[in-house]
């Protein structure tokens, strides 16, 4: 058998996507969809302690 677990999962996964739908890194998304990096959307911070001066 020359096809690999990984080949196969992907072919039964594209099987399963409905019309109209696209399978990505991140899942089964709308045709019309694009996938991008969260930061194209809006900043990204983390780590920091509120003031408790504007409590």
């Amino acid at each position: 058998m020359s096809d690999t677990p990984n080949s196969q999962l992907s072919t039964l996964n594209s099987q399963l996507v409905p019309p109209g739908y696209k399978q990505t890194e991140v899942g089964v998304i709308a045709e019309e969809w694009d996938v991008k990096p969260l930061g194209e959307f809006a900043t990204v911070t983390a780590g920091g302690t509120p003031s408790r001066a504007n409590a």
